[in-house]
């Protein structure tokens, strides 16, 4: 529910009756962008994926979600297609899928008691260890400050090796995003519900 508490003010947050879960923003191989500009994305590569993206992989803003396909296949899946269990729009999307089946991280949340909330902080160290049998140790959460100093998980990232398993290092520009930074885990985190209503504000 915080993704769109810190969004650029020409940008209007709208998140789709169909999200009620954790959705995927990318699946971004290292070190490389843009591969293969002239390898266009068609609705119809996408017809048979198109209720689950819709559903895990949507966009939350005011563009239509085949563009924010586009975008990630564009610049990410393109690169990935070098890979072949990914050398297609429908394999690159559908391996998306695949991830966020693999990193349930609302079953994960709910077996260790970590339910969205307006009014309850948690340790960081106790999402990190929901995460871990799963995840491993390499992952990383990232979050967004308020006003007030107060931060709020925003962001689960998860490097992975070529054959899509856990265990990978970190790079330094593994690291880096324009938008989020770590979380401090010096500090508690707010981990909040969604707010149609008022997605920039869920807790008002």
């Amino acid at each position: 529910g915080s993704f769109c508490m810190n969004l650029q003010h020409h940008l209007k947050c709208n998140i789709p009756d169909s999200v009620d879960t954790w959705t995927i923003h990318g699946l971004w191989p290292s070190h490389c962008e843009k591969c293969c500009t002239c390898w266009h994305l068609f609705k119809s590569d996408l017809e048979d994926l198109k209720p689950q993206l819709l559903k895990y992989w949507p966009t939350l803003i005011n563009r239509s979600s085949f563009s924010f396909w586009e975008t990630e296949w564009t610049r990410h899946g393109t690169c990935a297609a070098c890979n072949e269990t990914m050398n297609s729009p429908a394999k690159y999307f559908g391996m998306g899928l695949k991830l966020w089946n693999s990193y349930n991280i609302d079953s994960l949340f709910s077996k260790a008691g970590i339910v969205p909330s307006c009014d309850q902080a948690y340790q960081l160290s106790n999402i990190s260890s929901a995460l871990k049998s799963v995840m491993g140790e390499d992952h990383e959460l990232q979050c967004l400050r308020n006003s007030e100093n107060q931060q709020f998980l925003v962001q689960i990232k998860v490097t992975l090796f070529k054959n899509f398993s856990s265990g990978c290092k970190k790079t330094q520009e593994d690291s880096e995003c324009f938008y989020y930074k770590p979380c401090d885990y010096n500090k508690e985190v707010y981990f909040v519900p969604i707010n149609r209503e008022k997605p920039e504000d869920p807790c008002s």
